[in-house]
């Protein structure tokens, strides 16, 4: 399986060893099977005298007894322990125990291992508004009542999110009429939770619902109400009461687990656990589990999760600030579906009465336009077999053959290496959008298609006017109706109405062209020419809305229950395409040099930059998109300081968000 890590046997004390396998075949089978460390054996100098005399008799070969050695030192090496053998207990407090790296593992591992093993009702995701009154009823294998001062989390966090939550909690003691109320609350609910607190333990000889509970439970089904049982320990509890409608399994009560089940039902985190063993009397088998996708990127209201230290990261934006790399900016972080970072630093401009950036704040976002606008609706088209990559451009738009462009592929767009040139400054010498893109039909090439890599407008720009062609719609208006509105996005767009004003974030104080603050209008000369709406730049979005767009991609097309792409195109667009360039198509690859992303994202990422400050990253390996809105380019474009900045930035995030 490629696993080389320690490999480690459960308690060999445990009865079904003991009363099965005598001590020397015990470990035999243990240490042939690959484990490494044997914990618990009855008797330990018995252990190691019957592991002598095996490898004596050759039933062990002791080659598995140096490797397993080697492998234990290698690891008390990696953990210091060779140059600190004693364990300092205020440290291990400090640093360990409370450690947001180990919390954070803790919530990751909780939330892979909730497992949806029947839903046939479609009660999951649920949605609290459709319920006005939910209840409650904890089913627990404790004997002493619950005192009022007595929090669950689950319940906590239950009330949290819904309307009205009434609880009740049953112990093994509680009588009929304890059974009673809490049947006539689940009579007027309109939603019926049922959390076990169960656990399966040594030597009991059951691992069943008490009868009690079991009668109870079918009791509540016969009310044909949307009921959802909650295993929080002991996963065989369906064999009782398999007539549920949903069973979800989260295989143990901490608490990171009882927030976990709360979220999966609530529909903010993918569904993913399998069953690890089969559930008798049902058809539930080991690796059973029903995989269901969040409803999308989840916003929690923290600014910054607790289980992550942004703290150098929030010193290198205010930095950022303080040494004019920029005046204002929004950084985003997300991970596996959730913001973990959101916040905003500094003003509209460096005036102490500025504006204050919001995350409400839009930015120019110049060439992520490319990416988040052209190139998504371009998939869109590919995906509906309207758009073929090695069709030649003409075949679309006939005009564009002249001067020697006839070989150019839709590829070729997207690769930057058309041959055409990288801009033209048409604003010095053209005053119309038709003009422009007459002017562009027109140019020559610097070089042949395929023969070298240019980044070019000029290419985005003619893909913006294929797609046009194609779907019979200006791009504005297709982005809009297959994507931006579909998703409830209203802060991502192309000429910013009068409304928005107030939140666009100036970029530049133009004094070659315009002579005024460019605010509330595209920075680019060329997109302002083509009226605001153009392939290469032209958007104008937050940072939340971008980040919308980015978890469809990580999610590999999808977002809630529809799907926006195929997974194969995702995948093949969003990954590096030859070695002349770190393209992939429409989008940018890392690179191992020199990368805007730094040194530490895997090589395995995409992403973007935009002249007026803007970058997106997104690192596959991690499940990690990385929002950074800034507008470097005021009060000049010739402010460049940001080119530093954003390596070291994502660096630092990368610190922020590995475990070690």
């Amino acid at each position: 399986m490629g696993f080389d890590g320690l490999v480690v046997t459960d308690a060999m004390n445990m009865l079904a060893v003991v009363d099965n396998f005598s001590t020397y075949d015990a470990m035999k089978l243990a240490v042939n099977a690959g484990n490494d460390i044997i914990i618990y054996p009855p008797n330990v100098e018995e252990a190691i005298n019957v592991l002598d005399s095996a490898v004596t008799n050759n039933d062990i070969d002791e080659e598995l007894i140096n490797v397993s050695v080697k492998k234990i030192l290698a690891a008390k090496r990696w953990l210091g322990l060779d140059k600190e053998k004693f364990i300092d207990t205020t440290k291990v407090k400090q640093e360990v125990i409370n450690n947001v790296n180990h919390r954070r593992l803790a919530v990751e591992v909780a939330e892979k291992s909730i497992t949806l093993v029947k839903d046939d009702k479609n009660l999951i995701p649920v949605n609290p508004a459709d319920y006005y009154k939910t209840s409650c009823i904890f089913l627990t294998d404790r004997t002493i009542p619950y005192q009022p001062e007595e929090k669950i989390l689950f319940d906590e966090y239950l009330k949290e999110n819904f309307n009205y939550v009434k609880t009740h909690k049953l112990v093994l003691t509680s009588g009929e009429i304890d059974f009673d109320n809490a049947f006539a609350d689940a009579k007027t609910s309109n939603l019926i939770l049922l959390p076990v607190f169960l656990n399966i333990k040594s030597f009991e000889g059951n691992i069943l619902l008490d009868s009690t509970y079991v009668e109870f439970v079918n009791k509540i089904l016969k009310l044909n109400k949307p009921t959802i049982l909650i295993s929080f320990g002991n996963p065989y509890i369906l064999s009782d009461v398999p007539e549920v409608p949903s069973y979800i399994c989260a295989y143990g009560k901490v608490n990171v687990s009882q927030k976990a089940v709360v979220d999966a039902m609530l529909g903010r985190i993918n569904i993913s656990g399998r069953l690890p063993i089969s559930i008798p009397n049902t058809k539930y088998i080991y690796k059973s589990g029903l995989l269901k996708n969040s409803n999308g990127l989840y916003f929690p209201k923290e600014k910054a999760d607790s289980n992550y230290n942004f703290g150098f990261v929030d010193s290198l934006m205010n930095k950022g600030i303080a040494e004019s790399a920029f005046p204002g900016a929004v950084l985003l972080v997300a991970q596996r579906g959730k913001v973990v970072y959101h916040k905003p630093f500094g003003k509209h401009t460096y005036d102490n009465n500025a504006v204050e950036i919001s995350e409400e704040s839009m930015f120019d976002i110049a060439s992520l336009t490319k990416v988040l606008g052209t190139t998504s609706a371009a998939m869109f088209l590919y995906d509906e077999g309207k758009l073929k990559l090695d069709e030649y451009v003409k075949t679309y738009l006939s005009e564009f053959a002249a001067n020697g462009k006839e070989k150019v592929t839709i590829r070729n767009l997207l690769l930057h290496n058309s041959g055409l040139p990288a801009f033209n400054p048409f604003y010095k010498y053209l005053s119309k959008a038709d003009d422009v893109v007459d002017d562009i039909m027109n140019t020559k090439l610097n070089s042949a298609p395929g023969e070298k890599y240019v980044y070019s407008d000029l290419g985005i720009i003619t893909l913006q006017k294929i797609i046009e062609k194609i779907s019979g719609k200006t791009l504005d208006e297709f982005l809009k109706e297959k994507l931006f509105v579909p998703l409830k996005l209203w802060h991502i767009m192309f000429n910013p109405p009068l409304e928005y004003q107030y939140y666009c974030v100036p970029t530049e104080f133009d004094k070659e062209w315009r002579h005024s603050l460019v605010k509330g209008k595209v920075h680019d000369e060329t997109s302002y020419l083509l009226n605001g709406v153009a392939g290469h730049a032209g958007l104008f979005s937050t940072a939340a809305d971008a980040a919308v767009i980015m978890q469809i991609l990580m999610n590999k097309g999808s977002y809630g229950e529809k799907q926006f792409f195929k997974s194969t195109t995702v995948e093949e667009w969003t990954k590096v395409q030859n070695e002349q360039s770190t393209r992939g198509l429409g989008w940018d690859t890392k690179s191992e040099e020199n990368s805007s992303a730094g040194k530490k994202f895997s090589l395995n990422s995409f992403g973007h930059t935009g002249f007026t400050g803007t970058s997106i990253w997104a690192d596959k390996d991690r499940d990690l998109v990385v929002i950074l809105f800034t507008n470097r380019v005021y009060p000049t474009r010739d402010n460049k300081k940001i080119i530093k900045f954003r390596p070291i930035l994502h660096d630092a995030i990368i610190d922020a968000v590995d475990y070690f």
